[in-house]
């Protein structure tokens, strides 16, 4: 029988293998335990909603990480175009209701600004 994994063990998994962009989703699930559909599952609620979004269907949880960090975020790595764009500075409210890529949306209505997101990495023009 399968081990229970908590919100930070999934997350763990995640990252690593985001890390590991040749090794196959089936070879990864099957080293680590766990089924390609579950694992799949946690990846689009962890791409959605962050860690707290893994922990949503166990009750019993608290929230994992204090209301002034916005867990979407700290799933990405942040790589920047050139120097100039790592030094825009904008005053941004992020909307938690939305998703990334609707709030990526509003950012990119700016006129000095470009973010994309593939593959776990923001990239800033």
């Amino acid at each position: 029988m399968k081990k229970h994994l908590n919100p930070l063990e999934k997350e763990f998994l995640i990252r690593r293998y985001f890390n590991n962009p040749d090794v196959s989703l089936k070879s990864f699930c099957e080293a680590n335990n766990v089924s390609t559909s579950s694992f799949r599952k946690w990846r689009s609620l962890y791409s959605r909603f962050g860690i707290e979004g893994l922990a949503k269907d166990d009750k019993n949880l608290a929230p994992l990480l204090p209301p002034e960090v916005n867990p979407t975020l700290e799933m990405y790595k942040v790589e920047f175009d050139n120097a100039e764009s790592q030094h825009i500075r904008i005053f941004f409210n992020w909307d938690k209701t939305k998703t990334l890529k609707q709030n990526l949306e509003i950012l990119n209505a700016f006129e000095r600004i470009q973010i994309t997101e593939m593959d776990g990495t923001l990239k800033v023009e």
